[in-house]
Parts: C-alpha cells; sequence; structure tokens
C-alpha cells in the first residue's frame, strides 16, 4: 500500500490509517510503504513481501512501478488518484504511464472516464473518504468554512462571511489575517469543529468535473 504522505504536513503519519486499518479488518496483510520519502527500493519490498494487489496513490506520471511488476508479474496495481485536476489525470504523459504501469486506476473526476474508456483503460469512481475521529470540544464557530484561498471566488466568499457574521471561522491556507490556520489532515480538529458548529460551508471550485465533492 503506497500512500501520498507529503512531506510538510509530518501528522499525516498519524491521521491518515482509515483505509489501511479498513484492509487489514477485512484480513488482508499489508505492508504501507512512503513512496515519497522512503528511499528503499519497491521492486525490492515487492520482492521480499509478494503481495497478490498493489494499491498505490500517485497523482500524475513521476512514479516508475514497471520494475516491481517485473518481479511479481500476477500482481495486480491498482492506483487511486485523488486529484480533480485532469492534467494529472489524462495528459497524454498520464495515460501513457498508466498504460505501462496500472492494471486498474481510480478516480474521484468521474468526468474523465469516457477519456479512459477511449483509451482502453480500465477504470472506475471511487470517492474520497474519511478517517475515523475522536471529537471532543475544540472551537465553536456559528459559521464555519474549511477552504483553501486558492481562487478570487473563495477569497470573496470568505470576506462575505467574514463581513455579515461575528464569529467565523476560516481554516485552510492563503486565507491571511482572516485565517484561523490550517488543518490539513488534522482529522480530529476538523471533526470537532463541524460537530460544534452553527453552519457549515461549502463550496465546489470545479462545476464541470462530475461526481467530485
Amino acid at each position: 500500500y503506497l500512500p501520498i504522505y507529503e512531506p510538510q504536513y509530518p501528522a499525516q503519519k498519524n491521521a491518515k490509517h482509515g483505509l489501511r486499518d479498513a484492509l487489514v479488518k477485512r484480513g488482508y496483510l499489508v505492508q504501507e510503504f512512503d513512496y515519497l520519502s522512503d528511499k528503499r527500493s519497491l521492486e525490492g519490498i515487492v520482492s521480499t513481501f509478494e503481495p497478490h494487489i498493489l494499491l498505490t496513490q500517485v497523482h500524475g506520471a513521476h512514479y516508475d512501478l514497471t520494475r516491481a511488476r517485473a518481479v511479481k508479474p500476477d500482481m495486480l496495481v491498482v492506483n487511486w488518484n485523488g486529484d480533480v485536476h485532469e492534467n494529472n489525470l489524462v495528459s497524454p504523459e498520464v495515460i501513457a504511464w498508466l498504460k505501462d504501469n496500472v492494471d486498474i486506476q481510480l478516480t474521484v473526476n468521474a468526468s474523465v472516464l469516457p477519456i479512459y474508456r477511449d483509451h482502453e483503460i480500465k477504470a472506475e469512481y471511487w470517492q474520497c473518504a474519511f478517517e475515523p475521529t475522536h471529537i471532543t470540544p475544540y472551537v465553536q464557530h456559528d459559521v464555519l468554512f474549511l477552504a483553501n484561498c486558492y481562487s478570487m471566488a473563495r477569497r470573496e466568499l470568505g470576506h462575505f462571511l467574514s463581513q455579515h457574521f461575528s464569529n467565523v471561522g476560516l481554516y485552510g491556507v492563503n486565507w491571511g489575517a482572516l485565517g484561523r490556520g490550517d488543518l490539513t489532515y488534522q482529522f480530529d480538529k476538523t471533526a470537532s469543529l463541524r460537530t460544534y458548529c452553527g453552519v457549515e460551508i461549502g463550496d465546489n471550485q470545479y462545476g464541470t468535473a462530475r461526481a467530485f465533492v
């Protein structure tokens, strides 16, 4: 199992465990491999562990799986891409990578499934889930907006909420003075915020991406 552990978010190592735990609960023997940071070779681990399934989270076309597949040709390789951006899903480079590296591609953006079908790539829709959390009172807000400020539309929404409500919680990156901090991957805190807030605001910046939430 090869999840993405982004180096700038060390909390992930403790927070992202739901899928691993679920696989173990179903009776699978799971070996986790931090492929972005671990200097060991994947093919060496595959040779020793001999997995039936290699489940990866590779966004784009930057990580070679072909040598590991050559070590155990009967291993099923399933990649999950949790990115909505189509350049990381269906660019010519990604299509070529999928054909060489993956048996099944899973995606959170169902809009690209017809493109995969046209390229004879087996693919299914698999949306993000959530991690088990321990909820305790953290901070209470009348209005809560958990969102990174990546666009002018979101910035305008954040300003509108701050101007019209007295107790607003804006959490994420790029909010500047309006923000209350970045809680990315801090699932206990965000679950507590959601449980105890009055109203939570949600938006989708990618309205053309089918089934992306």
